[in-house]
């Protein structure tokens, strides 16, 4: 995909309404593109406060909307630039608030375990913002966890131990688990948490941590039982 598709795809992908080929192939262009990454935070912040607003969507607007998709499309303009293409991102975003509890549900898919954290609970917004910031962190060691059957997450970890992961590209497994795990250079394996689903995930990590790795697992379980489908090292 070229980065022009990558751009269309980010005001779907911050409210978990793209494919898990399309999400895999987001997150690791916003690994190498800072400038996307920034557009995803803006447009994740804006669906967290649509999301949050409290009013009902109008009567009527779902109607509109879906006739309006039978509407014939505008004459294409090839001087469209690239903040118009935010802009109509932002416009998909307001349009997905008419239909506000989806929207909430799909929002509130991210970030879901940061119990943990030292400065105690965080919303979703503030986990993938924060995963954003990691990602450009001067201090910051990052993984590409790659799997034989092409699927494709980010890690990374600060020099603090704090630790994000980033696996909007996951399937949703039914009556089962991801759980991540990190190993040491000398073989040392440890879990640093499950993983309900896919999304954007907060860890903490020992700074001997050297590879991360998922696996999916029926429930908790204190050593990997399934061979890892995704695995990454940090660098």
């Amino acid at each position: 995909m070229t980065h022009s598709d990558l751009q269309e795809l980010l005001g779907a992908y911050a409210i978990d309404a793209v494919d898990a080929d399309e999400a895999a192939a987001v997150d690791a262009h916003l690994l190498e593109c800072p400038r996307c990454r920034a557009e995803v935070t803006e447009l994740r912040e804006m669906a967290a406060l649509l999301a949050h607003s409290g009013a009902d969507a109008p009567e009527g607007v779902w109607d509109r909307i879906a006739s309006s998709l039978t509407e014939p499309p505008p004459p294409l303009r090839l001087e469209v630039k690239r903040d118009r293409k935010r802009l109509l991102n932002i416009a998909a975003l307001a349009a997905a608030a008419a239909v506000i509890v989806v929207l909430a549900i799909s929002v509130q898919r991210l970030g879901t375990e940061v119990d943990d954290l030292k400065h105690g609970q965080q919303t979703a917004t503030d986990v993938a913002r924060a995963a954003d910031a990691a990602l450009t962190a001067p201090d910051a060691r990052v993984a590409r966890l790659t799997g034989d059957d092409g699927r494709v997450a980010i890690a990374v970890v600060r020099s603090n131990g704090q630790g994000y992961f980033l696996g909007g590209g996951l399937p949703a497994l039914d009556h089962r688990i991801y759980q991540l795990w990190g190993a040491t250079a000398s073989g040392q394996i440890a879990s640093l948490g499950t993983i309900p689903g896919p999304g954007v995930y907060a860890f903490t990590a020992d700074p001997s941590v050297h590879v991360v790795m998922v696996t999916e697992e029926d429930g908790p379980v204190s050593a990997p039982t399934n061979p890892a489908i995704a695995t990454g090292t940090l660098a």
